[in-house]
């Protein structure tokens, strides 16, 4: 068996590629930025415990496939962020990584230039630098923790994290969140079922142990502390949607019989809104009404959207600012709805 032990597996090639640390050090955030990320990494944290009374706001594309129109919407997202900053804290959706259910394209990491040549050293680059962009323009970024590896290259400019429907069942994303400094948001599976997102929230929080590449290549056997800022996300499934207030008091119920903070985030897209960007409206529409009812356990919500509303395949000719995974808002009907969000959280 050779060095590298590729020969037993079925592989057409394989390119070298650069350590993390070679990456960060090429691509690195100035100790003002770094402040930033801590404090934004921070103020999500007491928002999920409850000590900061705002409201989390994630949105953004479905995926971030053309650095210039995602920093767009980046400044969109600022300027909004900055008049509604005392009612609810804003975190950009920076997806670079998309598991498909079957075939489909896997994200500006993966396949960066989206022709299938797969060059994992140009998206890398193209995602941090994003990253440093948004860091300077001081908007909280978001992500699917999807790979273990990849999210070596660029966690340290992350201030919130999610695991995806399809992972949350997943021991190794149990393990990764347990070991993430930021709060992970946990979705319930494509199922729906709300047991298997409460079961994972509770493995993460607990130390583990398991194998973890360093920043330096270097394969190690690592021991987490285990992570208490773990939460649930409510995103429906392809049958049903569960941000109703039934659905959302039986995930209070559930997280609470686990001893754990019972908050949550409702996700306005996906199951939700049955994949129809016009109906996250109505979602956050409930989930306003929820929270001035007094349901405390709703922490904030997320929005699918991006310049342009609907979706378009990968290809030539693509439209700018349209999304090329699952269809979004425009921006206008996001600032719209957010300005909705904004006064109704306002109003005693």
């Amino acid at each position: 068996m050779s060095e590298d032990g590729f020969e037993q597996f079925r592989l057409t090639g394989y390119d070298e590629i650069f350590v993390p640390f070679q990456l960060t050090s090429l691509l690195s955030l100035d100790d003002a930025g770094m402040a930033f990320i801590e404090d934004s990494r921070e103020t999500i944290k007491s928002i999920i415990k409850g000590e900061d009374s705002r409201y989390l706001v994630v949105a953004g594309p479905c995926s971030i496939h053309d650095p210039a129109a995602g920093y767009d919407y980046a400044l969109r997202l600022k300027r909004l962020s900055e008049q509604m900053n005392d009612r609810m804290f804003f975190v950009m959706r920076t997806y670079f990584e998309k598991p498909r259910t079957v075939q489909g394209w896997k994200g500006l990491v993966n396949d960066p230039l989206m022709d299938c040549s797969f060059r994992i050293d140009l998206g890398l680059k193209m995602a941090r630098k994003f990253l440093l962009r948004l860091a300077e323009l001081r908007l909280a970024a978001g992500t699917e923790a999807l790979d273990s590896m990849t999210i070596m290259y660029y966690e340290d400019l992350i201030s919130w994290n999610c695991i995806g429907a399809r992972t949350s069942e997943s021991q190794v994303h149990r393990n990764l969140a347990s070991m993430l400094k930021t709060a992970v948001g946990f979705k319930n599976p494509s199922s729906g079922d709300l047991e298997v997102a409460v079961h994972s929230i509770h493995a993460a929080s607990e130390p583990a142990g398991f194998l973890c590449m360093g920043a330096d290549g270097r394969i190690r056997a690592v021991k987490t502390a285990g992570n208490p800022l773990c939460h649930l996300i409510l995103r429906g499934t392809a049958q049903c949607s569960n941000y109703d207030e039934a659905s959302v008091c039986k995930a209070v119920k559930l997280a609470a019989e686990q001893g754990f903070n019972p908050s949550l985030l409702i996700d306005c897209s996906h199951g939700n809104s049955a994949k129809d960007p016009s109906r996250q409206e109505e979602v956050l529409d409930d989930v306003l009404r929820q929270i001035r009812g007094g349901q405390s356990a709703i922490k904030g919500f997320m929005l699918e959207s991006f310049l342009e509303g609907g979706a378009q395949s990968p290809g030539k000719n693509m439209r700018y600012g349209v999304s090329v995974t699952d269809p979004c808002l425009g921006w206008d009907d996001t600032e719209r709805l957010l300005e909705k969000a904004y006064k109704a959280l306002g109003d005693g």
